[in-house]
């Protein structure tokens, strides 16, 4: 599979969100999830504000999405059960690593 790396400052990478965003395609987190229903990040002031604590993304657009991201349960030591989204199952998606928190 193609992979390209960009390494983007802060502006850049808030600018390719805001442009993802406006072109009709969301972001959704990489973390744990307490129920498997995972969050749709649609604006920038969200992505700003979970970057905080998130460093992966997936890039979906309903127009070229052909199955929803897996989400599959495991036993956290101290959380308790939790969910987690298994990375290349579902989408396609478009992976977005940040370097560093927003």
């Amino acid at each position: 599979m193609a992979e390209t790396k960009l390494l983007l400052n802060r502006s850049d990478t808030i600018s390719i969100a805001r442009t993802i965003f406006d072109k009709g395609a969301y972001m959704v987190p990489d973390c744990n999830y307490d129920e498997p229903l995972y969050t749709l990040i649609k604006t920038v002031d969200e992505f700003k504000s979970i970057s905080k604590t998130t460093r992966l993304f997936f890039v979906l657009h309903d127009d070229w999405k052909s199955e929803p991201l897996e989400m599959k349960k495991f036993d956290h030591k101290e959380l308790g059960e939790k969910y987690f989204i298994v990375q290349k199952s579902g989408g396609p998606t478009i992976d977005f690593l940040l370097q560093e928190s927003i």
